[in-house]
């Protein structure tokens, strides 16, 4: 759990929606190891590139997922950032949205990703708390971990970011990740 802090957001910004949907998803035990996107990462991506990019993000709701042990097929973030940096946005995500395409080639089909110009929110996120956002939802950890050595190809250790839910204007957002493991060893040393 994120504690939030929002805020009305300033003159000469600019709301945009990422919108990422129809990815496989699939179960977090079953085909986590089928490199499936999950959505959340995906769209979380988005705006972390652009951060990295010097674009000053501010998230005014960002959610993803349907449930703890489902892969995320669907992702949707509205943001706001300055007028200045529209056209460097829409290149950033034109770009991302290429590459995105590239490294799923092979998994997934008919999925829809796209970002459009959003009415301006009433509250976003500051951007520090956004930055926060963005930097915690990249450092947490999502796919295959370790595969067992005892039996060929089963995924012994994975997590999975299954839900997100950050709205401005609440106090605090929260986020569930599957751990799972099929052998007793790691657990007992977790324990």
């Amino acid at each position: 759990t994120l504690p939030l802090t929002s805020e009305a957001p300033a003159d000469g910004k600019v709301a945009y929606t990422i919108d990422l949907s129809g990815t496989k998803g699939g179960h977090s035990g079953v085909d986590i190891d089928k490199n499936r996107a999950n959505s959340i990462k995906a769209v979380n991506y988005c705006m972390a590139w652009a951060k990295y990019n010097g674009i000053d993000v501010q998230i005014a709701s960002f959610t993803g997922g349907t449930g703890m042990t489902a892969i995320p097929a669907l992702s949707s973030a509205t943001i706001v950032f300055s007028k200045e940096y529209e056209d460097a946005f829409k290149a950033e995500m034109d770009r991302t949205i290429e590459l995105f395409a590239q490294q799923y080639d092979r998994t997934e089909a008919g999925y829809s990703f796209t970002y459009a110009p959003a009415e301006l929110p009433e509250s976003v996120l500051t951007q520090e708390c956004s930055a926060t956002v963005i930097d915690f939802v990249a450092a947490v950890e999502e796919g295959v971990n370790t595969i067992s050595q005892r039996y060929a190809g089963i995924t012994e250790t994975s997590f999975n970011l299954g839900t997100l839910g950050v709205t401005a204007g609440e106090e605090s957002t929260s986020l569930t990740v599957s751990m799972r493991c099929s052998s007793r060893w790691p657990v007992m040393l977790a324990n």
